[in-house]
């Protein structure tokens, strides 16, 4: 939009933060523009100032991007993937490479030919968009963000840029309790519990199992109130944990079903032990 309401009206001293949509030809640079901001009185004038952005030069555009799920064997789930992506630099693209920021995600094949068949026979030319069609394998458990680096490459195999994106996130499974950025002492019992980011029609689990970011801590159980629970009865150690679910959702007559990972939280644990030389008051 080009006017955007405040509400509640950003007090004196605040900030805030706020995103807008830019339309412009592909060849588009830099630009310059006013941003101005009224105050609540309409009897004083906007405060205005001017504001230049410099656009870089070579990036992709990601239109849509989206996983289907095919099988699982073991820990190892496949999709394929589509996404759909506009040339944006000047120049005409031959490769796409797609990078995962995680170990446990693999893209395949991770380098596209746009010139074969199975890409469209030939060049990305500047403007142009293209859907390509690859398989993504997830090794569970595999919690963070899902970003990964998608690169254009001319003909020589040179690169201008790479840019940052997101594989969609998990659909079903999200750790409950604790909440994310929850404090716990030092060899407490703690309480994990697993359940349906869903509620209303939720995708229901075959099993599910903990993880302290790649170190297992055990299989949950159906608890009374519909999540799946595990008690970590020696607690954990101090310093920051991330914790993930994985899930496997119940499976069709073609096999079994996905196995998912949610997203991690953090569980900060604290020393229990008093300070030394201390007096109770």
């Amino acid at each position: 939009p080009g006017t955007i309401n405040l509400s509640p009206p950003v007090a004196p001293g605040q900030g805030t933060n706020l995103t807008v949509i830019i339309n412009g030809p592909v060849s588009l640079t830099n630009f310059c523009f006013k941003f101005g901001a009224f105050t609540t009185n309409e009897s004083v004038p906007a405060c205005t100032t001017p504001q230049c952005l410099n656009l870089p030069t070579c990036c992709t555009r990601v239109i849509t991007n989206t996983l289907t799920f095919i099988s699982t064997v073991g820990s190892v789930s496949t999709y394929n993937y589509s996404i759909t992506i506009q040339n944006v630099t000047p120049n005409p693209v031959k490769f796409v490479g797609l990078g995962a920021g995680q170990s446990c995600v693999t893209f395949l094949p991770a380098l596209l030919d746009l010139t074969l068949p199975a890409y469209g026979t030939n060049l990305l030319m500047p403007g142009q968009t293209r859907t390509l069609n690859l398989q993504v394998t997830r090794t569970a458990p595999c919690p963070g963000t899902n970003d990964f680096y998608l690169s254009t490459l001319d003909t020589n195999l040179v690169g201008c840029c790479a840019t940052k994106y997101k594989l969609p996130p998990a659909k079903c499974v999200k750790i409950i309790i604790p909440y994310d950025k929850s404090y716990a002492l030092e060899a407490a019992p703690v309480l994990l519990r697993a359940g349906p980011i869903v509620s209303i029609n939720p995708c229901p689990f075959t099993w599910v199992k903990f993880y302290d970011g790649a170190a297992f801590l055990g299989a949950a159980a159906p608890g009374s109130t519909g999540g799946w629970d595990l008690t970590v009865n020696t607690g954990f150690t101090v310093g920051t944990h991330h914790l993930s679910a994985v899930a496997q959702l119940e499976g069709t007559v073609g096999g079994p079903g996905e196995v998912e990972t949610s997203d991690p939280v953090e569980l900060i644990v604290i020393d229990s032990t008093p300070p030394s030389g201390g007096h109770d008051h």
